[in-house]
C-alpha cells in the first residue's frame, strides 16, 4: 500500500532515498577500493558526491523529456498534461526530494556529526537549499499546479551537478596523480564555464520570466501567499549561488593568469 503524509503519496520519495543511501555508500566502497582511506570525511564526501552525480545523471535527461513534451507555462496545472506526464511529473519530483532528504540527513547532517562533531556555515547554507526546495517542490505536488516551474529550476540547478560532483571528488585528498591532475584541471575548467554561463546569465534570465508568469498568469488561480512563497524561495536558491559563483570565477582566473604566464615563459 502506498505511505501517505495526509493526502501526499511519499511513498517514491522515501523508496528514492532509500535507493540513493544504498548508492552512496556503494561510492563509498568503490573508493575504499581504490586505496582512499575508511576514516574521516573526504571517503564519504566522495561517495556522497557519486551519489549526487547519478541522481542528476537519472533526473536531467527525464525533465528535458517532460519540458519539452507540453507547451511552456510555469503555472500550469498539473492537470493539463496526459496522464504519462502528470504520473512522470510526479515521481520526478519525489525522486529530487529523496535526494535532498537522502543528502541532508545521511551527508551533511550525520556526517558530520559522526566526523568532526559540529556543522559549519557552509552546511547550514546547504540545508537551507535542500529544506527550500523540498518546500517548493512538496506544495508544487499539495496544489498539483506550478510543477513546470520547479521542474526549470530542477533543470537548470542539476546540470551543472555531475561536472560540479566530480571535480569535488578529483579535489579530495585522497585522489592524486598526474593523470588525475590533469583531470581535474580539465574538469575545472569545463564546470566553472558551464556554473557560470547557467547561473549568472542562464537561471536570471530564467527565473524572472519564470516569476513574471507566476505574477500575471498564475495569480489567476495560486493564492498570493503561495506566490509570495515561491519568489522568495526561487530567488533565494538563486541568490545562494553566489559563493559558488565567486569560486569558479576565481577558479578562471587562475587559469587564465597560469596560461598567460606559461605563453610568456615560451
Amino acid at each position: 500500500p502506498p505511505i501517505k503524509i495526509g493526502s501526499l503519496n511519499v511513498s517514491f520519495t522515501l523508496a528514492s532515498a532509500l535507493v540513493l543511501a544504498v548508492v552512496t555508500n556503494i561510492g563509498y566502497y568503490i573508493m575504499l577500493q581504490f586505496g582512499w582511506p575508511s576514516q574521516g570525511l573526504i571517503t564519504r564526501v566522495a561517495g556522497a558526491s557519486i551519489a549526487a552525480i547519478f541522481h542528476s545523471l537519472n533526473l536531467v535527461p527525464a525533465l528535458a523529456v517532460c519540458l519539452l513534451s507540453q507547451p511552456y507555462n510555469p503555472s500550469a496545472k498539473l492537470s493539463q498534461g496526459p496522464l504519462w506526464y502528470q504520473e512522470t511529473v510526479d515521481a520526478l519530483l519525489q525522486f529530487c526530494t529523496g535526494y535532498m532528504i537522502n543528502d541532508a540527513i545521511l551527508n551533511i547532517i550525520i556526517l558530520k556529526f559522526s566526523t568532526v562533531g559540529k556543522l559549519d556555515d557552509d552546511d547550514f547554507l546547504f540545508l537551507a537549499h535542500h529544506v527550500m526546495t523540498i518546500a517548493y517542490m512538496t506544495s508544487n505536488r499539495i496544489l498539483k499546479i506550478g510543477h513546470q516551474s520547479a521542474m526549470m529550476c530542477m533543470f537548470l540547478g542539476e546540470l551543472t551537478n555531475p561536472l560540479h560532483n566530480l571535480y569535488l571528488v578529483l579535489s579530495q585528498d585522497g585522489c592524486d596523480g598526474p593523470n588525475v591532475r590533469t583531470a581535474r584541471m580539465y574538469t575545472e575548467i569545463c564546470f566553472a564555464l558551464l556554473y557560470l554561463l547557467i547561473r549568472v546569465v542562464v537561471a536570471p534570465i530564467t527565473m524572472t520570466h519564470l516569476t513574471y508568469n507566476l505574477w500575471t498568469q498564475g495569480i489567476k488561480h495560486i493564492h498570493i501567499a503561495w506566490l509570495a512563497t515561491w519568489t522568495l524561495l526561487i530567488w533565494g536558491v538563486v541568490l545562494g549561488s553566489w559563493s559558488w559563483i565567486v569560486i569558479c570565477y576565481d577558479m578562471l582566473a587562475i587559469h587564465v593568469a597560469t596560461g598567460a604566464m606559461a605563453e610568456q615563459e615560451l
